[in-house]
């Protein structure tokens, strides 16, 4: 009696099936042994279920297994006689498993750099004009204006050595009306030339402001995958929207000729996909059947590249369960060696402090009678270029995380993730 043994209610759990993870196993021995006799320091935490000795009782009831470790004694009770039942546990590190969490409102960055980004000049020396191709269409009109940005650029006539020149003079953006329209992603703008220049592109960007809003023809349900994304949306007129664009969205429909419902969707989307002159978002509205949609009234789009300030919206969120037992891995002999995954942030390199907008920097030119001064904008970690590719990658982004004990000495790092948007 002074020995502990296993009894019966003995038996061995799955905490993890519901979440795909059917191979952790917890080992729950209900034991006996004198009152007098128990010691609480029999065996220490961390150790393995080896065998019997090293589980501390007569017989194991269940095959040793050399993974699943000591994380306590509990409920510990008088039955009579002297005696006393607890029960002893013994459990595996659980596997890291990645579940749905819900949603939540998150602030992602703003974005400095998000327009028209231009990618080719070149120089009409008879028209003293410069061609500014955009990677995109611009979808000017002759007298239109076009807000450039940033753009600098590097110059070679062949004979003097190489300099940087910038065409905006100052900080934000500079309104310009284009003298001719070349084609869907060229147009001309004055400039002065005292020689020819093969020019090299450095930075810049774009806006067409003006010609960007477009009244909505008709909308329908999308699918796209495994399982529907949204609605395809076609505008009265020829859109110059692309993938990727950010669009201001307004319009209200019925779902079926029989409905009653309204839905109404007034946000701002990302551009997934474009279909002829149709353009693809996801609304967050999700149909098994395919049905007609009817819109109620007038609806209309305005795109806005996808430049913004900082905008927080409701997303769905994943949370990672990650367990660690420090001295059993190599990468983790502590509880002091644990880091835990910090939250997302734009750094901003002239300063070292958190941004709220992502930039792409680059050079600007201030000129000042005959003077010009540059000035030097270090870009952000990351760049405004590169979390937009992180948008179109759905990389996820740390939003929340956290380290607390599970059972014994097994620590819990919880991480809750969103994607980019």
């Amino acid at each position: 009696m002074a020995l502990v043994r296993a009894v019966d209610g003995t038996y061995i759990s799955h905490p993890f099936i519901e979440d795909g993870d059917a191979i952790t196993r917890v080992y729950n021995m209900v034991c006996t042994q004198r009152e007098t006799d128990y010691n609480a320091g029999q065996i220490s935490l961390d150790d393995p279920m080896s065998n019997a000795a090293s589980a501390g009782v007569i017989e194991l009831p269940f095959p040793a297994d050399s993974n699943a470790y000591f994380v306590g004694d509990s409920g510990h009770v008088p039955i009579g006689g002297g005696m006393i039942q607890f029960t002893r546990t013994f459990s595996n590190i659980p596997k890291t498993i990645t579940v749905p969490s819900g949603s939540a409102f998150v602030t992602f960055p703003g974005l400095a750099n998000g327009h028209l980004a231009i990618t080719g000049l070149t120089m009409d020396e008879a028209n003293e004009t410069l061609n500014i191709e955009t990677g995109n269409a611009h979808g000017l009109d002759l007298g239109n204006d076009i807000y450039i940005q940033n753009l600098v650029w590097s110059q070679d006539n062949g004979v003097d050595p190489a300099t940087e020149k910038s065409y905006t003079t100052d900080y934000g953006w500079t309104k310009v009306t284009p003298t001719a329209i070349i084609s869907s992603t060229v147009f001309q703008v004055p400039r002065e030339w005292d020689d020819t220049y093969t020019l090299t592109v450095l930075d810049g960007e774009a806006w067409n402001k003006e010609q960007n809003e477009y009244q909505i023809s008709t909308i329908e349900m999308s699918s796209g995958g495994v399982s529907p994304i949204g609605v395809k949306i076609d505008t009265t007129a020829t859109n110059t929207i692309n993938v990727g664009d950010s669009i201001n969205v307004f319009v209200n429909f019925k779902v079926g000729t029989s409905g009653t419902f309204v839905h109404s969707v007034a946000s701002r989307y990302k551009v997934l996909a474009k279909v002829g002159n149709k353009i693809i978002v996801d609304v967050g509205l999700y149909w098994s059947a395919q049905d007609s949609l009817i819109i109620q009234g007038i609806g209309r789009i305005a795109n806005t590249g996808s430049a913004r300030a900082p905008q927080s919206f409701n997303v769905a969120t994943s949370t990672t369960y990650e367990y660690v037992l420090p001295g059993t891995e190599l990468t983790v002999p502590s509880a002091e060696d644990i880091n835990v995954p910090q939250t997302f942030r734009v750094i901003d390199q002239n300063t070292g402090d958190v941004a709220t907008t992502a930039q792409n920097g680059g050079i600007r030119v201030i000129t000042t009678g005959n003077l010009e001064f540059f000035t030097v904008s270090l870009p952000t970690i990351p760049t405004s270029s590169e979390y937009q590719s992180m948008i179109g990658s759905k990389a996820n982004i740390v939003i929340e995380s956290s380290v607390s004990e599970w059972a014994g000495n097994i620590l819990l790092i919880k991480t809750k993730t969103c994607r980019a948007q």
